[in-house]
């Protein structure tokens, strides 16, 4: 059989459950690996803003090629039959003929990825962040939106901008922190100030329409778009140029030598607008400090993306005084192996001073990565309705209801539609199949997505997930909050067990028979049948929110 290594190959359902047995092993090894490459190339501050040391895989295949090689090597041990090996490019053949050369076998490689022109990506690269800059510098001052300054002392607030989060009147509808400011007074909530970062705005029309709006709300905006110059745009674009070629040494992982995988990676980072943007957020704290603007108190959303690590490195070098506090208000699958914090990332000043979870397991969870972090718990503002779910299983006796939450990635959302296309079939009892879209999906490439699965049997809805949480019986998803939401309520849930790489898989753990990874319609048939004739299960929201009556929020959002 052959053996699909490339990023993007589609493994069998027997791989990709071994993917998922050695992704413990993968994240492990790959943040050890990463602090040995800082380590060893001597990065600090800002160098550590490349993608190659973000451990993100979303944003790096670093980790997705260790899960690859951890992969192979334990189809080799286990001794099964590879009849063949498929990979992305040539920068893979090193490390797999030496895993092959250790157990003495000798199978066939291919390589079906196109040639790479990286000159060609460079230039993209390139043209790309000139564009992003342009936009950037003009849209502010087009809307007249130059450097609006506070007056008094603020609470520094970092979050998201999309398009759709300001209303016709003004209104920022925030969908990070929902509901905190019903536990503050007026004087506390007019010191917060928010500092989005702008995400989907692609034109300058829609850069400036979402200035106008801001401009009619009641909240406090600091946009870093009006606070830098030309200068920092350029001094940005010169050390996307100039940080990848820090990268000097290659350390072998398990003894391997994976250096032209290293090479391509620090390659990405040339002229990159994702390094750009994290630049430019350091540069942006920089410019409100030489304004002296005073703040009290930073809350960021931790993703521990770039963005984040640059905003910490900025208040830690340009406010060394005052409290940076982060936030990690949402669910993340084990997968993301970024969000977990690493002792190098707080020896170089990456992190906030104090870091708050959602649950007691995630606590655990970071402090046994990084011990010396100051971890607390703050309420799951995002999540507070679950308890004051009503669930109605009166009509769920009349007839189960199965919710299909299709997940932000397209490949994972025609899996789960694929799975699931003759559930009805499948089931022994009669069922209501609802299909909810991504919230980031648009309508219209939701619907040439479920165009071929567009069966009586799939009801294609809309409603809030409260109200859905109410009613249905089952959920399938996979890389979503909305997966520990419905758990948390008693709801058995199926994830999809990826077919490219690890499952996103945010409720690993949990109490046996409520919830199933699986890999074939089979086993998505056999957990169905099993979890709509088992008598309903209590809440146990704590276990993955907690949810208190204020107290974070004034920790979280008034100076101590």
């Amino acid at each position: 059989m052959d053996l699909n290594l490339s990023i993007f190959g589609n493994l069998s359902k027997e791989d990709s459950a071994l993917m998922d047995k050695v992704s413990l092993e993968s994240q492990s090894l790959c943040n050890q690996f990463v602090s040995q490459l800082a380590d060893s190339n001597s990065l600090c501050e800002l160098d550590l803003l490349l993608s190659i040391v973000s451990r993100n895989p979303l944003q790096s295949q670093l980790p997705l090629i260790i899960d690859r090689l951890l992969l192979l090597r334990l189809k080799l041990k286990q001794g099964d039959k590879i009849s063949s090996i498929t990979i992305e490019d040539s920068s893979m053949l090193p490390p797999i003929e030496e895993i092959l050369n250790q157990f003495d076998v000798k199978i066939p490689m291919r390589i079906e990825g196109k040639k790479r022109h990286l000159t060609l990506e460079v230039l993209l690269q390139f043209i790309k962040s000139s564009y992003l800059i342009i936009i950037s510098w003009f849209w502010p001052r087009f809307a007249r939106m130059y450097r609006k300054r506070p007056k008094e002392s603020i609470v520094f607030v970092d979050t998201f901008a999309l398009p759709g989060s300001f209303t016709k009147e003004g209104e920022f509808a925030d969908r990070y922190y929902t509901g905190y400011d019903q536990y503050l007074s007026y004087e506390q909530n007019r010191a917060i100030w928010y500092a989005p970062v702008l995400s989907g705005y692609k034109t300058l029309t829609g850069c400036i329409k979402m200035a106008l709006l801001s401009k009619k709300g009641k909240q406090n905006f600091l946009f870093q778009e009006s606070w830098l110059t030309l200068f920092d745009y350029m001094q940005a674009m010169y050390q996307t140029m100039f940080l990848p070629l820090k990268i000097k040494h290659y350390p072998k992982l398990m003894g391997l030598d994976i250096s032209k995988i290293l090479i391509d990676e620090v390659r990405k980072d040339f002229f990159s607008p994702s390094l750009l943007k994290a630049i430019c957020r350091f540069k942006f704290v920089k410019r409100i400090s030489l304004a002296n603007i005073e703040v009290c108190q930073v809350v960021n959303w931790h993703e521990n993306q770039g963005i984040d690590k640059a905003l910490n490195l900025g208040f830690h070098k340009h406010y060394p005084s005052i409290a940076i506090k982060g936030y990690q208000g949402y669910i993340a699958p084990s997968s993301w192996t970024h969000t977990v914090p690493q002792p190098f990332e707080l020896v170089n000043q990456l992190l906030p001073d104090n870091l708050y979870v959602l649950s007691s397991k995630r606590k655990k969870e970071v402090l046994s990565n990084c011990p010396e972090l100051s971890v607390g718990l703050a309420s799951s503002f995002r999540f507070s309705y679950l308890p004051n779910i009503a669930r109605n299983s009166a009509s769920m006796k009349i007839r189960a209801t199965i919710l299909i939450a299709l997940p932000i990635d397209i490949n994972e959302s025609k899996g789960i539609l694929s799975s699931c296309a003759e559930l009805h079939s499948l089931t022994n009892q009669e069922v209501i199949i609802l299909v909810k879209q991504h919230p980031t999906c648009s309508k219209d490439k939701f619907e040439k997505l479920v165009f071929e699965f567009r069966e009586s049997e799939f009801k294609i809805v809309d409603d809030n997930m409260p109200k859905l949480l109410e009613r249905i019986s089952l959920l399938i998803s996979s890389a979503s909050s909305t997966c520990a939401e419905a758990v948390s309520l008693g709801i058995p849930v199926a994830v999809y067990g990826n077919r490219y790489g690890v499952t996103a898989n945010p409720i690993a753990n949990t109490e046996s028979g409520i919830t199933q990874v699986y890999y074939s319609q089979d086993q998505l048939a056999e957990f169905v049948n099993n979890a709509l004739t088992t008598n309903n299960r209590g809440k146990n929201i704590e276990e993955y929110f907690y949810i208190d009556n204020g107290e974070s929020v004034k920790e979280l959002f008034v100076c101590s």
